[in-house]
């Protein structure tokens, strides 16, 4: 083997010893969202038989921010979304809409970013369309 070989092996080497340390370095995070900042989401629908998801739902508690409404496919219904941890009336604060996507909207993503500071609770008038929400606490 010559001087010329025995240093291009071990450049070789060094190259990829070198982009295996790089590669296995998980301290960086490379995505859009720093840890704890991610959306979490949820289906109307059950992912095994299809069913809705029931009606008056508080999906999270606290305050947290609405990411957005992925609709997959119309239906009739109305879905609504509250910045509330109840559907009573409450004599110290109003159950306040967030957003109301209206019945037979388009497939697509609807983005909203809207602060919620009780919980997001979810509501269906109808047949809920199939779709996901994501949200943030």
């Amino acid at each position: 083997m010559t001087t010329l070989q025995k240093v291009l092996l071990t450049l070789a080497f060094s190259l990829t010893f070198l982009g295996f340390v790089l590669m296995s370095n998980k301290g960086n995070s490379f995505g859009s969202v720093s840890v704890t900042s991610e959306y979490q989401a949820t289906s109307t629908r059950n992912g095994f038989d299809g069913t809705a998801l029931p009606t008056d739902r508080v999906l999270v508690t606290g305050p947290g921010t609405l990411g957005s409404v992925v609709i997959l496919g119309a239906a009739t219904g109305v879905i609504n979304l509250y910045d509330a941890t109840s559907s009573a009336q409450h004599t110290d604060y109003a159950t306040t809409t967030i957003v109301a996507i209206p019945a037979s909207l388009a497939a697509g993503t609807y983005t909203f970013d809207l602060v919620f500071k009780r919980g997001l609770m979810y509501e269906v008038v109808g047949t809920a369309p199939t779709s996901t929400i994501t949200f943030r606490k």
